[in-house]
Parts: structure tokens; C-alpha cells; sequence
């Protein structure tokens, strides 16, 4: 007989939990989505100035290019990087 697993939160196997990651909230989630979507393609590490030309030309929203603007001048690894920078929170572990 074969039982069923769950995960460490007590969800069955293969469901799908919803809800934040630890050390984001719900709007981080969505605040991050936007910025990755506005992001996606651009090639790390990658300074704020190429990070705005990229956003700006996948027409982002001006409060993602506004945010963007005001990133430090240094290199940016990867989407979490730049997510970190904003406050938007680093996700602690992947569900």
C-alpha cells in the first residue's frame, strides 16, 4: 500500500500551496513578478542603466522604471539582486 507524502507545511503531495515565501509578503510576490517580467532577457550582471533601457523598452510601468532609476551604480547579478536592492525582500527557500 502506498502512502501519501506531504510536505514539511502538511499540504499532499503534488498541491500546490498559495501564500508568500518566507521573508516576502504578498505584495513583494507581485512587486517582484512586474520587475521580473519587465526584466525578463536582460543579461547579469547588468548595471541600473541597462536594466531601465530594458524596462523601458518592454514597456514597464514608470514606477518600475522610476524604482529602477534609483538603484546604486553596480553591477547586479540577478533578478534577486535587483529585487533586494528595491526592498522587495530576498525569498528564503522555494516551496
Amino acid at each position: 500500500m502506498q502512502q501519501d507524502r506531504s510536505d514539511e507545511e502538511g499540504a499532499p503531495a503534488g498541491v500546490r500551496r498559495q501564500g508568500s515565501p518566507p521573508g516576502m509578503s504578498p505584495r513583494d510576490v507581485e512587486e517582484r513578478s512586474a520587475l521580473a517580467r519587465s526584466l525578463t532577457g536582460v543579461r547579469y550582471p547588468a548595471r541600473p542603466g541597462r536594466l531601465v533601457e530594458h524596462a523601458s523598452v518592454s514597456d514597464a510601468p514608470e514606477t518600475a522604471i522610476s524604482a529602477l532609476e534609483s538603484l546604486p551604480d553596480r553591477p547586479y547579478e540577478n533578478l534577486a539582486d535587483v529585487a533586494e536592492e528595491l526592498g522587495y525582500g530576498r525569498e528564503q527557500r522555494r516551496f
